[in-house]
């Protein structure tokens, strides 16, 4: 099943460099650097072992490790439902049944064909599972301190989802066994070295100097360290996102992941884990049964809190909900086993089929997207030319996580443009790394720069800007185009971009999610700049090409509504706005504008239904606090109404609504006037 495994993957492997930070971790594990938090440590040894295989692009090398993990975490789920069900041939087809419903998942598929640490935790979470089974099942001693020291490197060296969903049963389990089994006592022992042996890869690497621009945070220090393996910078930046303590926001991400698993694994698969988990909690037999169907539950319970709470951010780049893949499989093919238990002899055949019923729908649901990666050459095209837009000695301001990893890839990895020095725009704060990277193009910070910007658009050099929601600084004139614009540039003409953009993705809609997104945000980023521009029919087709590209891409369609609302549309402006809150109803951007034309429609119910909504959504904005002020005072309700209007005022001292409604408010007039 294993090997079966890898050559379905193979085949499905990205040719090349791949979307958002998935040449980001591959550059890092070429040039042994620090990534991202949490920084993966084993993936980075493992990862770098592969690049030497002298087999295909190094892209595709790297890309190869998530397909051979993939298959590890394919064959131990496959061997842990035989050893649970026992050694009969009905169990054999429930082992088969399982390990392919985890193979034929849309999301654990989509992560095992591009660099990503995700089926490597997988495979570390299976072999955990499987050392957790040899255990209970008298495997003494070297299976219980073989299972305390994989937990030790797993709860380092890769996803973070492997501590959460693996730590907490692990630990009870020790503690538990501590009383009756004497070589538990080095159980912690053995973790804990694990643990540190993975830990010390950050700073030894950091330390080395080697690699500056792929060493994130410089984890060098105790401090630092610390802050990398928390993630800290992460959460500080998507604190309004991460663990919301807003109720809407989780039911709507629980929902959304449970929308995927749904398609992952259709009904029949979900029903048999159901019953495969009431049957091993159910279990009176030793061995384990009992034992695993616990932690098998809490893997599913605490991913799904995970994906839905503690990293919703990664529901929509598809990469939330591999643990429970693996876990709800591993169920499945035990149900599978005993749901036709009662056939006797016909008992292998009624699994084989309630197996095909479960790998059909869920194979075939997103056949299109499984193998889309295979043929796309999109995402080099797209950085190849985004450093081709560099002019010579230039700066290049990126700001999207493709374009980043992808200009690192390139730079930093296959030796292309050593002139142009790459900088993410929300990673400005890394002064070391900063400074590192703009040395190379003769730019000088000083040794407490208060302005990095400042200094690299005094410094002369060209600047190349990734087009998004922010501007340069100063009022510097941004000529539009993609992947890239100059700053201080000469405009291009819009249809000269459209022409790019065809070349990078071709003609047709691409079937991968990734890339269509990447084709809409490009479209809608050129229509922004257009519309600066004073061309409104021109963005207005930019924006409705960027939702003719991606149905669910939530810009296009807020930026429809802000073009039908400035024309005065504003039934229009509202209906393709609540369009957007079909696809995410709790953008928060889309909720206040869609209160906003339903308040200049006067349908004050509507308006106030979307005010309410932003402000439980997004209580850092005052101008849906504004709005809602201003809707409770068009309803007479004077008191909330100025309790609105001073929280807007005090989250932002400058917020138009509120500046002028107030004082109007406390003088009386609060009739119908917005």
């Amino acid at each position: 099943m294993g090997l079966l495994a890898f050559g379905g993957l193979v085949v499905a492997v990205a040719p090349g460099p791949y979307w958002l930070d998935s040449q980001e971790l591959a550059a890092s594990a070429v040039r042994l650097g620090v990534p991202h938090p949490t920084g993966f440590p084993l993936y980075m040894v493992i990862a770098h072992l592969a690049s030497w295989i002298p087999w295909g692009e190094l892209a595709f090398r790297i890309h190869l490790v998530s397909s051979a993990c993939a298959a590890v975490a394919v064959a131990m789920t496959t061997r842990i439902v035989l050893e649970l069900n026992g050694d009969n041939a009905t169990s054999l087809v429930g082992a088969v049944a399982a390990g392919g419903l985890l193979f034929a998942s849309g999301t654990f598929f989509r992560q095992a064909s591009v660099a990503e640490v995700y089926t490597p935790t997988a495979a570390w979470i299976a072999l955990s599972l499987w050392l957790v089974l040899r255990t209970m099942r008298g495997g003494g001693a070297r299976a219980g301190l073989l299972l305390s020291l994989a937990f030790g490197i797993g709860a380092v060296g890769v996803h973070a989802s492997y501590r959460i969903v693996v730590g907490p049963p692990l630990f009870v389990l020790f503690v538990l066994g501590a009383r009756r089994r004497r070589w538990l006592r080095m159980a912690p022992l053995l973790a804990a070295l694990g643990m540190l042996a993975m830990t010390l890869y950050l700073p030894v690497r950091s330390a080395s100097g080697r690699v500056p621009a792929l060493d994130w945070g410089h984890p060098s220090t105790v401090s630092a360290l610390w802050s990398h393996l928390t993630a800290q910078r992460i959460r500080e930046a998507f604190q309004g996102e991460i663990m919301s303590s807003v109720p809407e926001v989780f039911l709507e991400n629980g929902r959304a992941l449970g929308r995927v698993l749904e398609e992952d694994l259709g009904p029949i698969a979900i029903s048999c884990s159901a019953l495969g988990l009431i049957a091993l909690l159910a279990s009176r037999r030793g061995g384990g049964g009992r034992l695993l169907g616990g932690i098998l539950a809490w893997m599913a319970i605490a991913d799904f809190a995970y994906g839905a709470w503690v990293n919703p951010m990664g529901l929509e780049d598809r990469q939330n909900g591999v643990p429970m893949a693996v876990a709800l499989s591993l169920l499945a093919g035990v149900g599978m086993s005993l749901a036709v238990r009662r056939l006797g002899r016909m008992a292998p055949h009624g699994t084989a089929a309630l197996g095909f019923m479960a790998l059909v729908p869920a194979w075939f649901v997103s056949h299109g997207e499984k193998l889309s990666t295979r043929a796309s050459d999109a995402p080099r095209r797209w950085s190849e030319v985004a450093l081709a837009q560099c002019p010579s000695r230039s700066v290049a301001l990126v700001q999207g996580d493709s374009t980043a990893a992808g200009l690192l890839w390139l730079t930093l990895v296959e030796g292309a443009r050593p002139d142009v020095a790459v900088l993410a725009r929300q990673h400005l704060w890394d002064l070391r790394r900063d400074r590192d990277v703009l040395g190379a193009v003769g730019v000088r910070l000083g040794a407490r720069p208060k302005n990095v910007l400042g200094v690299i658009f005094s410094s002369g050099r060209p600047v190349a800007w990734e087009p998004g929601a922010d501007l340069p600084p100063g009022g510097r004139k941004l000529a539009w185009g993609v992947p890239l614009a100059l700053v201080d540039g000469t405009e291009s003409e819009p249809l000269t971009s459209i022409q790019v953009l065809k070349r990078i993705f071709g003609t047709e809609r691409d079937p991968d999610p990734n890339a269509r997104r990447q084709h809409a945000q490009a479209l809608s980023a050129l229509g922004r700049g257009v519309l600066m521009n004073g061309d409104r029919a021109q963005a207005q087709l930019l924006f409705a090409a960027g939702r003719e590209v991606d149905p669910r891409h939530v810009s296009s369609y807020v930026n429809l509504g802000v073009l039908h609302a400035q024309a005065g549309d504003h039934v229009a402006a509202a209906l393709v706005t609540e369009e957007a809150l079909a696809v995410r109803p709790n953008h928060d951007g889309a909720l206040v504008n869609a209160a906003r034309y339903r308040l200049a429609l006067g349908d004050d119910m509507a308006a106030r239904r979307h005010a309410l909504r932003a402000v439980k959504v997004a209580p850092h904005r005052a101008d849906a606090w504004s709005l809602l002020g201003i809707i409770e005072a068009r309803a007479g309700e004077v008191a909330e109404a100025q309790r609105h209007l001073e929280n807007a005022l005090r989250l932002d001292p400058s917020e138009p609504d509120a500046r002028a409604s107030l004082p109007r408010l406390r003088r009386g007039a609060v009739g119908g006037q917005n």
